[in-house]
């Protein structure tokens, strides 16, 4: 056989893999789907979305300027000679989305862009499984003017009006149709994709390597020659050589970290967790077996008061062990800034909540994106029940890489908990071969457990993991080159990883972390506030507990403290958020304090 030029078979591939992504939604069978909307200056929910004027829009026109909320209806006739076929709705309003269908019922999140992946887009929505030929399709968007990441910051170069001092956000539609879905185009895709990425991650030297090289240069001569079919059939046997059994197992989470307010008010909050959730729901359904996790009972507060159709599923989901809920806290809180009883009430109010709603006892913290953690945790943590740790944030560290990844957190009074850090080193992994031979690579506890969790979807509103991320998840399991990777709950990895605690090292005290600096001294007022909060709310309870027990006002010191638990979250109360978040957390009479 004629020696294989790896540079030239990796142009080859990719320029396959580009042109499966073209043909797997159609360009060449659309539909147009006629649309008409109404703008709003704030969202208005379900319902009363039907009160609103509403007049045509097209592709090309703009429906609203930054933070701004439109309703969509939009609709299309599918054609005759469609049936048998997979379709798909095109979505794009350069914003958020939310997708209902016709009768209300929330179908799934949709975005462009992040800042975690700059290929990143949700824009296709699987509507008809296959169509008859001849339906109407109708569904409704619930749309934002702004992206996960809030509102872009204008160039310091050209004029603005003050409003747009902090950025700005032009909705308009970009993307309306129908088109026509090619399922085994969208299969070979991915398969290319997997095969390709671990062929590129693989070391020079490796039997394996090179015999995906001469592989993957078959297939795409396949494809080139007689088309999809003989390329799947090409690419089968590479597929088939199992992974090796002394490998790393990684437990694989559907994840979507939620920043209860960041770079977006906390209203808007409510609605990334109606996309994410719905986003969940639907992909749960979609492929047996996939687990998707969500922490903080505030966001399930959210949705069960503002979608509880949604949230109903989500505890059907839950009941059906596709649904994992993770974290004991009420919100991902900063664990450096609030007092020491304030971290007990969100351990107490989270566990209390989750046992309330779905008959769960939460036996981990859940914090990957938190800013350094207090001594004190394992204490407040082992005396909850809650045994088991997880973060990755120290990760990120400036200057000193931290030691482990799985190892024992001692507190000041000795207490322990098990800690894990994903050493994906990430809590938005897409799913990919080569970054899990690097995790392998860089597991400090490789030698004693074969365990490690891994989080995969982008989170902050735009849905969590996509539909593409478990189809190359799902051709992960078990292939040779590649650790294992398998949907599963981070609990039952964490207390596989336990049985190993006597061979891990101990770490007292603090989880220090460098980086992130200057959130401990802006935001003057939001700190002043929860301070006076929290010792207000200790007075009270004090004189509370001196009255008869009939009197004690339980259900009012509960919303109180969970007012006080929600603004302690770590992107508000350490000072990082946008300013129009202070604006509303903050009392009139404390910012003309400070």
């Amino acid at each position: 056989m004629p020696h294989v030029q790896p540079s030239i078979v990796d142009s080859r591939v990719r320029q396959v893999i580009e042109r499966l992504r073209r043909h797997a939604v159609d360009a060449h069978h659309t539909v147009a789907l006629e649309a008409e909307f109404a703008p709003c200056t704030e969202a208005v929910p379900w319902g009363a979305h039907a009160r609103l004027a509403y007049r045509p829009i097209a592709v090309g026109d703009t429906w609203g300027q930054t933070w701004d909320s439109a309703w969509f209806r939009v609709q299309a006739m599918v054609p005759a000679d469609w049936a048998g076929c997979e379709v798909v709705a095109r979505i794009d309003l350069a914003g958020e989305v939310l997708v209902f269908s016709a009768d209300g019922r929330p179908l799934a999140g949709l975005c462009q862009g992040s800042v975690f992946a700059e290929d990143y887009a949700k824009d296709i929505l699987p509507v008809l499984r296959p169509a008859r030929g001849g339906e109407r399709v109708e569904l409704w968007l619930e749309a934002a003017a702004n992206g996960l990441f809030g509102v872009t910051h204008t160039d310091p170069e050209q004029p603005h009006e003050f409003k747009d001092l902090h950025g700005v956000h032009r909705g308009s539609v970009r993307q309306l149709h129908l088109a026509r879905f090619d399922r085994a185009s969208y299969d070979l895709l991915h398969d290319l994709e997997v095969l390709h990425d671990l062929w590129q991650a693989l070391p020079e030297g490796s039997p394996r390597k090179a015999k995906l090289l001469t592989g993957l240069d078959r297939a795409v001569s396949a494809y080139h020659r007689a088309g999809v079919a003989a390329c799947t059939s090409e690419l089968a046997p590479l597929q088939a050589v199992p992974a090796d059994p002394a490998a790393i197992r990684f437990t694989a989470v559907g994840h979507a970290h939620i920043d209860t307010a960041w770079l977006w008010p906390m209203s808007e909050t409510v609605r990334k967790t109606a996309r994410t959730f719905a986003s969940a729901v639907d992909l749960i359904a979609r492929y047996p077996g996939y687990v998707f996790g969500a922490s903080q009972a505030q966001l399930y507060q959210f949705m069960k008061d503002g979608y509880p159709g949604l949230y109903q599923q989500v505890k059907q989901a839950v009941a059906g062990g596709g649904w994992e809920v993770q974290g004991a806290m009420w919100v991902e809180a900063d664990c450096n800034l609030p007092c020491g009883e304030s971290l007990v009430r969100q351990v107490v109010l989270g566990k209390r909540f989750f046992k309330a709603e779905f008959g769960i006892e939460v036996r981990n913290l859940w914090l990957p994106d938190v800013f350094g953690y207090s001594g004190q945790l394992p204490q407040i943590l082992s005396k909850a029940g809650v045994p088991y740790f997880l973060t990755q944030k120290l990760s990120w560290n400036k200057v000193n890489t931290f030691p482990h990844n799985t190892f024992v957190w001692k507190g000041l009074d000795g207490s322990e908990v098990l800690a894990h850090f994903p050493p994906e080193n990430d809590y938005n992994a897409r799913c990919r071969p080569g970054a899990l031979i690097k995790a392998q690579e860089r597991h400090q506890e490789r030698g004693i457990v074969d365990d490690a969790v891994s989080l995969f979807g982008i989170g902050d509103g735009g849905g969590g993991p996509k539909e593409e991320f478990l189809e190359r998840a799902l051709r992960m399991r078990d292939l040779n080159g590649c650790p294992p990777y398998r949907f599963g709950h981070a609990q039952a990895a964490l207390e596989r990883m336990d049985a190993h605690r006597a061979e891990f090292n101990t770490w007292q005290g603090e989880l220090y972390f460098e980086l992130h600096r200057a959130t401990y001294t802006t935001q003057a007022q939001m700190k002043r506030a929860n301070r006076r909060a929290e010792e207000a709310l200790l007075a009270c309870e004090m004189l509370c507990a001196a009255a008869p027990l009939a009197a004690y006002p339980a259900a009012e010191l509960d919303r109180t403290w969970k007012t006080v638990l929600t603004n302690q979250f770590h992107d508000i109360i350490p000072g990082s958020s946008i300013h129009r978040v202070y604006e509303e957390a903050v009392p009139q009479d404390e910012q003309a304090a400070v």
